[in-house]
């Protein structure tokens, strides 16, 4: 496989885990999670398949993690404000 310079190398991860085991271990419920993945999906960040998740973008994946997290949260962790 020829590679060019800068470009990035996709990390690619199988899992022998259902979707509702991958959510309960994160902490979230089905639904949540898949809306999180989508949203990783739709910015170009990650792409997934059966039992499969696929990292396409490592630093902006991590710009995310390490983000001001009141100005960069995924759906499912906003809260409602308590007024």
């Amino acid at each position: 496989m020829n590679h060019h310079a800068g470009q990035q190398h996709a990390l690619s991860q199988d899992f022998r885990i259902l979707t509702y085991e991958l959510a309960l271990s994160v902490g979230l419920s089905r639904s949540a999670l898949a809306a999180d993945l989508a949203e990783l999906r739709r910015r170009g960040l990650i792409s997934t398949g059966r039992r499969r998740i696929e990292i396409r973008d490592l630093p902006g994946l991590r710009g995310i993690s390490n983000s001001d997290r009141d100005a960069e949260q995924p759906p499912s962790a906003e809260r409602p404000s308590a007024d």
